[in-house]
């Protein structure tokens, strides 16, 4: 089965451990999707650009202040 290019993540608070462990899994991935709160962005915008993934663009959700849909792309 191929790798996917585009990947939507929602793993309600278990971002850091998923990025700690995903580079096998997002290696062939374009574009991901992920929400993130403002105390884990700089370290998950960190963690993702190691591995070729930059922030194009971030999003409030909508009624949760400090929550953000962001874009990663390479």
């Amino acid at each position: 089965m191929p790798q996917p290019e585009y990947v939507k993540i929602d793993v309600d608070g278990h971002e850091i451990p998923l990025a700690d462990d995903a580079a096998q899994g997002l290696g062939a991935c374009r574009q991901l999707l992920i929400e993130i709160e403002d105390a884990k962005m700089d370290l998950l915008t960190h963690r993702f650009g190691e591995l070729g993934l930059t922030i194009a663009s971030k999003h409030p959700v909508q009624n949760y202040a400090g929550l953000w849909n962001c874009i990663f792309v390479r």
